[in-house]
């Protein structure tokens, strides 16, 4: 009898300890997870701060959060500046050193020119262009190289083949959009957050609805809805783009004054739930894509 509770001691030390043997990779949003699962697999266990389907400017952290980020031995955000709820998670709990901003030469290095040269400069939705998420998953994959349990030569052959598949779908988008003629390739969106796809693809954005890189400004005034009339007519826009889910009536009422098609719905924003044809970033990528390309295509 002593025996067996020795052994069921043992077991019961045991157990929590091959479990810890696996790290824990916390993420602020769905797609730098997708990015982990890609490079990482079963190796590491991901936990996800804000999910499928959720505004990443309007996400309010609650105790769940907190838990998940203490439990962590690798924290990834993309910028403080998109992320402030994460950087205060990680502040006030004293963990930056566990904290990895896969995003920070692209977004904060901009911080301060009040005055943007380009208005890329504005757009923190940096996950939209390839060629930048290319870089961030490098450095993500050296992050995950420094923990303790994932295996090196496994991760490194994720990560070439992983970084493959952004070049292929970078070619195939790159040459889907260059089908299109440049005239038609002209847009006005809702809010500032599609000019890193609409630069890296020939996509010229003639105007922006809201001032905002959210979803959180202000319908725009009448006279500035006046003006944008008279961009749309004079740049010959040929589509109006918005977040899927969001309602827009200052987006639909410009399509209706100028007799352009129904605002087109995209999600950059976040993934979709899993089992859909949005459930990862190539997948996301994808479709804004072909909501593109579809109606451009059947445009005379």
């Amino acid at each position: 009898m002593r025996q067996l509770r020795l052994l069921c001691l043992w077991l019961f030390l045991a157990i929590p300890q091959a479990w810890s043997a696996q790290p824990t990779i916390t993420c602020s949003f769905t797609i730098p997870a997708d990015w982990v699962k890609n490079l990482c697999g079963q190796d590491v266990k991901i936990q996800t701060l804000a999910g499928p389907n959720t505004d990443l400017h309007e996400f309010q952290p609650g105790p769940a959060a907190a838990r998940a980020i203490l439990s962590a031995d690798l924290i990834v955000g993309v910028d403080p500046l998109l992320e402030p709820w994460l950087n205060e998670l990680v502040v006030s709990n004293k963990l930056s050193d566990k904290v990895i901003w896969l995003g920070k030469a692209w977004i904060s290095a901009h911080e301060g020119h009040k005055h943007h040269s380009h208005i890329c400069e504005a757009d923190p939705h940096i996950w939209t262009d390839p060629e930048i998420v290319q870089a961030m998953v490098e450095k993500l994959a050296a992050a995950c190289a420094e923990l303790k349990g994932v295996d090196q030569t496994k991760l490194a052959s994720q990560k070439d083949a992983y970084l493959k598949s952004i070049q292929e779908l970078h070619r195939t988008l790159s040459a889907e959009f260059a089908k299109i003629p440049a005239t038609r390739r002209v847009v006005v969106t809702h809010h500032n957050n599609f000019s890193r796809f609409a630069e890296r693809y020939g996509i010229k954005v003639a105007g922006v609805i809201l001032d905002s890189a959210t979803t959180e400004a202000a319908d725009p005034s009448a006279k500035r809805l006046a003006k944008l009339i008279q961009q749309v007519r004079a740049e010959r826009v040929s589509l109006i783009i918005c977040d899927r889910g969001e309602r827009a009536p200052a987006a639909e009422l410009l399509a209706h004054e100028t007799g352009l098609p129904p605002p087109v719905s995209i999600n950059l924003d976040s993934l979709d739930k899993q089992g859909t044809r949005g459930d990862s970033w190539l997948g996301m990528m994808n479709e804004i894509a072909t909501a593109l390309i579809t109606p451009w295509k059947e445009m005379q």
